[in-house]
Formats: structure tokens, C-alpha cells, sequence
């Protein structure tokens, strides 16, 4: 069943709610879905549905999610942190997660946005360098 438009503008409403000081605050989201309990809107499961949908791509847009090969250090961690806050201008959290299929590097996520610079990633690039020039 679609969503109308306007459990969709309800349900960024609720989601514009649970946000103080760019950040989903867990405590708002709990009282806006007692408020939801206590009194169910019409159309009340797509609302919902909507506003958890909201959540998790507000959630991403504040997260880079790092797949790393190895340890990364802290160092590291604060260099992407504050190339992703100058990226996008906003404060970004980095999610460290260890990934054993990459051999060297990193592969960071925020939101939509990927960003590689991982040892296949360069093998890649240098492979498609070398067949475009071959005679």
C-alpha cells in the first residue's frame, strides 16, 4: 500500500522532532512514539513505517561507516572524522568495523556516499591505466 504525502510530511515532522543539536536523540524518538501510542493518527503503521525509514537515513547521514583491513588507529580515525565534518558540515561519527576481505586500506560509507582507497581499488585503477595504453 503507498504512503500518502501527507503520512510521509507527518512522519519528517516527527523525525525534524527527535533531532537536537544534529543529532537523533533516542530519548525524543522514545516520547514521540508514546506520544503516537497514546493518540494513533489515521494512517498510523505507514506513519510509522515512514518515520523509522527517516530515522535510519538521518542516523547515516551522521555516520561514516569505515571497513578497514587491520587496526586503525586513532590517528587515522581523527583524520577521516575531520575530513568528512569539512566534507559535509556537519559533525560525522566514525564507525570503525574491521573487514578481513580487504588486504590493505579502507572503504567508508556516509549516508549514500562511498568512498575507497583500498590496495584492489588502486590495483584496479593501475590495471585499467596500463590496458589503455597498451599498443
Amino acid at each position: 500500500m503507498a504512503q500518502s504525502i501527507r503520512s510521509k510530511k507527518f512522519a519528517r515532522q516527527l523525525v525534524a522532532m527527535s533531532i537536537e543539536e544534529d543529532r537523533v536523540v533516542p530519548e525524543r524518538v522514545s516520547a514521540v512514539l508514546q506520544a503516537l501510542d497514546k493518540k494513533p493518527p489515521r494512517e498510523y503503521k505507514a506513519i510509522l513505517r515512514a518515520y523509522r525509514n527517516y530515522l535510519k537515513v538521518e542516523v547515516a547521514k551522521r555516520e561514516a561507516v569505515v571497513e578497514h583491513a587491520g587496526p586503525l588507529e586513532e590517528s587515522a580515525q581523527k583524520q577521516l572524522a575531520a575530513f568528512f565534518n569539512d566534507t559535509y558540515g556537519r559533525t560525522i561519527t566514525i564507525v570503525p568495523k574491521e573487514n578481513k576481505e580487504l588486504l590493505a586500506g579502507f572503504h567508508a560509507r556516509v549516508g549514500c556516499d562511498t568512498y575507497e582507497y583500498s590496495a584492489r581499488q588502486q590495483i584496479e585503477e593501475l590495471a585499467r591505466k596500463v590496458a589503455s595504453q597498451t599498443i
